[in-house]
């Protein structure tokens, strides 16, 4: 019974710090090693029950697979300031294959948890090699590949979502999250555009400081954002959210008491479906203008980049599952119809009366 053997070797391979030397799984501290049937305890302590060789095997498995996988996506991770949940959800579910597999071996299920193990591994190695990544991101970012043509009309307001922030471990002052640097660059290339066009564009940045760093997200990028030659007159803070849900609320709130034109919605590819979703249900039609397009990086072998990436998009489509399921329990705020797209604010068009939709 070669199989649960076999599939050690590969999950150790597939977490790239496996070396196979000598039939051992390298890097693992407890020494042990798998093949055959038998599960060999290297330390020294004999041959345990060859029958129950394949369920033993697996367990150490889904060891290697917390253990040593997560060691790559933990590094992007650590350096991105990522939340440790959303980059282990590949890893959980290679680890929950593997414990089905080992659940299956010991009801003497035998032939179904050799094939579920296999097909478990084959679609982690398909997220980690790209094919599945690259399906999963371009279904996540559907409509956002090419990049925004806005049709810029006066008092436009331009909203930049949060992506979090890091302290620094030696200077101790506080940044951007490395994520964020692209929706701050991308708000200010349109901040130029929309002046060249027309008049009265506005920045409004949304993010408050739910990491309890002692500053807002909006503060901070704001301050990146008049560095970058926007003024400071033209940037307006939301600094009171501390998810996406909330950037919606509040923003629409904020809105709510000022004139405005049209609204243009900054954040990252994977990020803008679950956005809009959120802007919507507040009453608010943005145009959608993507900060960047993810795409998988193709490889014969797994890498942790890939899996990051799944990660990424799976978080998106549980937020908006759980949107749809919230709305069903009638936890969330009830939806806000839609208001007109533009109200202006200059002169010559403050003064018009506004008619809205009537209620349905």
């Amino acid at each position: 019974m070669r199989a649960a053997g076999l599939l050690v070797e590969l999950v150790a391979f597939a977490a790239r710090d496996g070396a196979l030397v000598d039939g051992r799984v390298g890097g693992l501290g407890d020494g042990f090693a798998c093949g055959h049937g038998v599960l060999l305890q290297v330390a020294g302590e004999g041959t345990h029950d060859a029958g129950r060789g394949d369920v033993n095997c697996l367990w150490i498995a889904a060891r290697i697979a917390f253990t040593r996988c997560s060691q790559g996506a933990a590094a992007i991770c650590d350096h991105a300031r990522i939340a440790p949940g959303t980059c282990v959800m590949s890893l959980l579910f290679l680890a929950f294959g593997v414990l089905l597999t080992a659940l299956l071996f010991r009801l003497r299920r035998p032939r179904i948890a050799r094939a579920v193990g296999v097909a478990w591994f084959l679609v982690f190695w398909l997220l980690g090699n790209g094919v599945l990544a690259g399906w999963i991101v371009d279904a996540t970012q559907a409509g956002q590949r090419s990049p925004a043509r806005v049709d810029w009309q006066p008092d436009a307001v331009i909203i930049v979502l949060g992506m979090g922030m890091q302290r620094l471990p030696h200077e101790g002052g506080i940044e951007p999250q490395s994520l964020a640097y692209s929706r701050i660059l991308r708000a200010v290339q349109l901040f130029d555009a929309c002046k060249a066009a027309t008049q009265g564009c506005k920045v409004l940045v949304s993010g408050g400081d739910p990491a309890g760093l002692g500053n807002s997200e909006a503060e901070l990028y704001a301050s990146l954002i008049e560095e970058a030659g926007v003024p400071a007159e033209d940037v307006l803070k939301e600094e009171a959210s501390r998810n996406t849900f909330e950037n919606a609320k509040f923003t629409a709130r904020l809105l709510s008491s000022r004139a405005h034109g049209p609204l243009v919605l900054v954040t990252s590819g994977l990020h803008m479906r679950r956005s809009l979703l959120y802007f919507r249900h507040f009453g608010l039609q943005p145009t959608p203008a993507r900060s960047d397009y993810t795409a998988p990086f193709a490889s014969w072998l797994p890498n942790s980049y890939n899996l990051l990436i799944s990660d990424l998009a799976a978080v998106e489509w549980l937020g908006i599952a759980r949107y749809h399921w919230y709305n069903w329990l009638g936890r969330n705020d009830p939806p806000v119809k839609p208001t007109p797209d533009a109200v202006p604010s200059h002169p010559r068009l403050r003064d018009r009366p506004v008619t809205l939709p009537p209620a349905q």
